[in-house]
């Protein structure tokens, strides 16, 4: 079903052939050089199991085509997240058989070819493995916030890489990455399996939202990330606002 916002009307869309059906995938939107703007959707899961194929869906006239990739193919996920910056399609996380990935796979779209990368030395080389995280890209820089682990234990951090100076050819791994640790406290760990309070305080001007899985996060404007829901044992209806710039959080409260 296609609901046009415009004119308030809802068309149903009949495909002759499309993608298999699944859960768990990424989608993303992207405009090709022609002004033609595609959804793109990677892997997921459906009950013949785990996928790594990629199709795109042409917005406007509908038609499906598989993307047909040039060289290797990185290995089926699910629960992953992915961003588009240029003519990059960014593949963060997610899982295959119960192990977490612990590379961000990424597409060239003109090219059509695949290439992993890792954190430099230097940085935790699990950084990348994580399922159900939130995700968004503003400019050149890719920002993945907390997401769980296959247990479902939280991560606390907020994780910005910035590609504006990235070969993305010549680069085998990624170094431009920054990471903030609210504390050292990992939220539903092993150790306390309690929810002690639903926010923490870094200082007194300082808070930030509860680690959660499965939030949703977008971009507001140039400066400004909006991140909604999730959960972490009990589910979330907060609303929180991210500055880039300041790199603190600030949360939405309704009257």
């Amino acid at each position: 079903m296609i609901f046009n916002i415009e004119k308030l009307e809802l068309k149903e869309i009949k495909f002759e052939k499309g993608p298999s059906k699944r859960s768990n995938f990424s989608s993303v939107k992207y405009l090709k050089e022609n002004g033609e703007p595609y959804l793109i959707i990677h892997g997921g899961i459906n009950e013949n199991g785990e996928l790594n194929d990629t199709y795109e869906l042409n917005l406007n006239n509908f038609i499906w085509n598989e993307i047909e990739i040039q060289g290797q193919i990185p290995s089926c996920s699910t629960e992953h997240s992915a961003e588009i910056y240029k003519e990059f399609m960014i593949v963060i996380g997610g899982e295959i058989n119960d192990d977490l990935h612990d590379k961000i796979r990424i597409l060239n779209l003109k090219m059509r070819t695949w290439k992993s990368f890792k954190p430099s030395v230097g940085f935790n080389q699990n950084l990348f493995m994580r399922i159900f995280h939130s995700s968004a890209i503003v400019d050149s820089k890719l920002f993945i916030y907390s997401g769980a682990d296959t247990a479902y234990f939280c991560y606390n951090d907020m994780v910005e890489i910035d590609f504006k100076d990235f070969d993305f050819d010549k680069n085998s791994n990624i170094a431009n990455i920054q990471v903030i640790s609210y504390d050292d406290f990992q939220y539903g760990n092993r150790e306390n399996n309690n929810l002690n309070s639903k926010h923490s305080i870094i200082d007194k001007n300082s808070r930030y939202p509860y680690p959660r899985w499965g939030a949703n996060m977008l971009v507001k404007n140039s400066d400004c990330l909006i991140l909604f829901g999730g959960r972490n044992k009990k589910d979330f209806n907060d609303l929180w606002l991210y500055s880039i710039t300041m790199k603190k959080w600030f949360e939405v409260i309704f009257i």
